[in-house]
């Protein structure tokens, strides 16, 4: 069972939304990502990654 390093919850947290389509949809491109080799399997990639998808998405991290 392949899990990638970013979860559901550090998507939310990173951008103070709650379960939403947005939040699936970029767990699905971060685990592609990986398993086509674009990034390696590991937390800094995949969190880098993330934060450029979820910008393309109009998606901009909350400040703490």
């Amino acid at each position: 069972n392949f899990q990638p390093p970013i979860t559901g919850e550090v998507i939310m947290q990173t951008y103070g939304i709650g379960p939403c389509r947005l939040i699936g949809e970029i767990k699905e491109a971060i685990k592609n990502a990986i398993l086509d080799g674009v990034i390696p399997n590991e937390y800094e990639a995949a969190h880098a990654f993330m934060l450029q998808r979820a910008e393309k998405m109009g998606l901009k991290p909350v400040k703490e």
